[in-house]
């Protein structure tokens, strides 16, 4: 997971069977990655993009070139082993040398806030590379590699914001969806207002509830936006993962421990003690999941259907929450599901194979291919499940 997932979803197609990627592809990813580099946090003379992990420091780790103590980098379990592999060996023959350091902008330029009233339909794309997928409520949303956007289903989500571009990562909720642009700035858009959130704020991650925002800066703060008004910092180091149901709140730190807090009524804050090598965290609603780094899967919640992980449930490496639902996604690329079978979420159709990323809504859930093509099933009340043409599996 250190690689962004530009550059993963080119290195897949790159060592497999499928359709090789063409030298203007590579071109452009590398150009929209350029624009992402930040300084390491523990090596400052190493850059890596901002929505990802140091790969220098990742494949040091690996290697063993690096001491496998302090603040430990990424696994690449994600990736195929020949690729691991050659990747550890190539960097273990450069580890002394001097790495070049890009030229960057230093200041970022904040562009002036998108207005709700400010909105037009969503434009289908030519041949679209999808690089990420979100979904809640009765939507889905798309991510291309090109920075823009693309969604579908409720009328309210499908309606972007003018001028919606250059966006680097998405985070959804079940009344509003949140754009990271490349220059740390956020756009959104939906149904209820967003928290009133100070202007020229550079942006890592966000997570959303029903009336709140919890916020990651990219600066490693962490700040609780109320929909008062009212913003509090919350005062937690070293957190690199955030999450949020309707009301309680869930951080992961670098070391691999994970906070939560908020509304427990059921169970969803209930952190089993000794717990530690998290490496991925999520929520929604009054549930939270936990995978630890070798893919065992925790859920928080009251309802045995739910936190009776089921013997499939091996090697998890992503987690999508929907109602009385969760599907996991394993490191073979193959799905899992369990919950009650009233929610037609729960039901993944046969193709749902070389599956690197995963979303779910209320009652439908979302898959992204290892080849950049989107599937879903489930529920399709409002149109969630019609993936556009340019982009459907």
């Amino acid at each position: 997971y250190a690689l962004p997932p530009i550059l993963r979803l080119l290195f897949m197609r790159a060592f497999t069977q499928m359709q090789r990627p063409t030298a203007k592809e590579w071109a452009s990813a590398l150009q929209i990655i350029e624009k992402r580099l930040v300084p390491c946090r523990n090596n400052a003379k190493h850059m890596h993009p901002s929505d990802g992990n140091c790969v220098i420091c990742e494949v040091q780790y690996n290697a063993n070139v690096i001491p496998r103590t302090g603040n430990a980098p990424a696994r690449t379990e994600s990736l195929p082993a020949s690729i691991v592999q050659t990747a550890v060996h190539s960097a273990a023959r450069r580890a002394t040398r001097s790495p070049i350091i890009p030229t960057i902008q230093a200041t970022p330029v904040i562009p002036p806030p998108i207005l709700r009233s400010q909105v037009q339909r969503t434009n289908q794309l030519g041949s679209a590379q999808v690089v990420q997928i979100v979904a809640a409520g009765n939507y889905t949303a798309a991510l291309c590699a090109d920075g823009n956007v693309i969604s579908w289903g409720a009328r309210e989500f499908t309606q972007l914001p003018a001028g919606l571009s250059d966006v680097k990562q998405l985070f959804a909720a079940p009344h509003r969806i949140f754009a990271i642009h490349l220059n740390g700035s956020l756009s959104s858009w939906g149904i209820k207002p967003a928290p009133v959130l100070p202007l020229g704020q550079s942006w890592d991650k966000v997570a959303i509830g029903n009336y709140e925002m919890l916020g990651l800066l990219s600066n490693g703060q962490v700040v609780l936006y109320e929909a008062s008004g009212k913003n509090t910092e919350l005062k937690l180091p070293d957190v690199i993962a955030i999450a949020m149901g309707d009301r309680h709140y869930v951080t992961l730190t670098q070391n691999g421990e994970v906070r939560a807090w908020g509304d427990n009524s059921r169970r969803q804050t209930n952190i089993p003690k000794d717990l530690t090598n998290i490496t991925v965290i999520v929520a929604r609603g009054y549930c939270t999941g936990i995978i630890k780094s070798n893919g065992q899967v925790y859920i928080l919640h009251n309802d045995a259907k739910l936190t009776t992980i089921p013997s499939t449930a091996k090697n998890v490496i992503a987690l999508a929450i929907a109602q009385n639902v969760i599907i996991a996604l394993k490191k073979d690329h193959t799905l899992t599901a369990w919950g009650y079978t009233t929610n037609p979420a729960v039901q993944y159709p046969t193709n749902a194979k070389d599956i690197n990323a995963i979303a779910a809504g209320d009652a439908h859930g979302v898959a992204l291919r290892t080849d950049g093509k989107v599937i879903a099933w489930g529920s399709n009340s409002h149109g969630q499940c019609d993936v556009p043409s340019n982009i459907a599996g």
